[in-house]
């Protein structure tokens, strides 16, 4: 009989390949299907951020600024990011996305909210608060 470690590694590699699946689906449909997962990210973390530059997204993801220079020349090549020149330091540069880069970030989210929908239409209200609550103490825990 298989332990709650070897259940519970299944159920998260399950559910990471089902979540990979559907952004898969989507990456390679229309608009984005030029995108890499790497490039996806950088788009996720990028939106997340107010108007960051390339050294802040740097230190987030612990990468060296070449590395992130790469992945985001590539979005601005692909008009999925543009670069804002400060008007005070004209050395500094920061990151947007275009509206083509917006609209890939509201196909992901409409992805999570939809697999989200999935999982509330299974369980019942309580089942879903406690779900709730385990990955919100999970989420704590690896955070922090």
């Amino acid at each position: 009989m298989a332990s709650v470690k070897e259940k519970l590694t299944t159920i998260v590699e399950r559910l990471s390949t089902l979540m990979a699946e559907q952004e898969e689906r989507a990456l390679n449909s229309g608009e984005s299907s030029r995108l890499t997962v790497r490039q996806m990210y950088y788009l996720n973390v990028i939106a997340k951020m107010d108007r960051p530059t390339v050294s802040q997204i740097a230190d987030l993801l612990s990468v060296t600024k070449p590395t992130v220079t790469i992945t985001v020349r590539g979005l601005i090549e692909e008009g999925y990011l543009k670069r804002i020149q400060s008007e005070e330091d004209r050395r500094v540069f920061w990151l947007e996305l275009t509206n083509r880069g917006q609209k890939i970030i509201q196909a992901c989210r409409k992805i999570h909210r939809d697999f989200s929908h999935r999982i509330l239409e299974i369980l019942d209200t309580r089942e879903a608060q406690e779900l709730t609550r385990i990955f919100e103490k999970i989420l704590r825990k690896i955070d922090s």
